[in-house]
């Protein structure tokens, strides 16, 4: 989802700008996926009388908050890096060249 926005937002705004721009309009969502799906494995752990399944919920909810964390923090970080390597292996990349 943040990758296909930043791709999106890459034909009209440089690469910074579209990271911004991405951000503002997936951060939302990405957080809400995320936390529905830490929570209900906390959930599990927490109410779970067999260990194992408990251990599982704790593994999901860590996941699931990992992933997001990565997703916000080190998911833009690697695109803006990469920038000028994603633009010559993407097929009808089609970015913003400046003006």
């Amino acid at each position: 989802m943040f990758t296909e926005g930043y791709k999106e937002n890459r034909k009209y705004y440089p690469a910074m700008e579209s990271i911004k721009k991405t951000l503002n309009e997936k951060t939302f969502s990405i957080s809400i996926s995320a936390s529905i799906l830490s929570s209900v494995g906390f959930i599990l752990w927490i109410t779970s009388s067999d260990p194992i399944v408990g251990s599982i919920g704790l593994l999901l909810g860590r996941g699931a908050l990992l992933a997001f964390i990565l997703v916000i923090v080190f998911l833009p970080a690697i695109l803006y890096t990469f920038d000028k390597i994603i633009e010559k292996t993407t097929w009808k990349a089609n970015y913003y060249k400046g003006e």
